[in-house]
């Protein structure tokens, strides 16, 4: 386990994650940090995306590639939420080639907690804050 991260998830690229490079394409890496946020909320069954009627939309990325990933190479992906304000917060993401220490990516999205019926911000829920403390902690 990657110190200070507690969940993280194993991703295998797909075919259609390659581009005609042999790599897998930068912008898939996004969707291995959506992924890794969705495990991540069914885990602690927080804000489900989908699911629960109060929850987050996605205010900005961010992904620092540190190394190519080829096809054939598989990745574990760790996830945290790493800062907690009164609407938003920040999920943190390392991801390492399977097995390994060798950083592949690393990077950040920062959410927002959001009402759908509403359609607008809302402050996190107290209980989920309390679940998010109790399980990084």
């Amino acid at each position: 386990m990657i110190e200070n991260f507690r969940f993280h998830i194993n991703i295998k690229p797909r075919y259609k994650d390659v581009d005609y490079l042999g790599h897998v394409n930068n912008a898939v890496y996004l969707t291995y940090f959506e992924e890794g946020r969705f495990g991540y909320c069914k885990h602690l069954n927080f804000l489900i995306p989908g699911e629960s009627p109060v929850s987050f939309i996605i205010l900005d990325n961010y992904c620092r590639y540190e190394r190519a990933l080829n096809f054939h190479e598989g990745v574990d992906l760790y996830i945290r939420i790493s800062e907690i304000g009164k609407k938003s917060f920040r999920f943190e993401y390392k991801m390492v080639l399977e097995g390994s220490d060798e950083v592949v990516a690393t990077g950040y999205s920062t959410a927002v907690a959001y009402d759908y019926a509403r359609k607008k911000s809302i402050p996190i829920p107290e209980d989920e804050k309390e679940r998010i403390k109790a399980f990084e902690s």
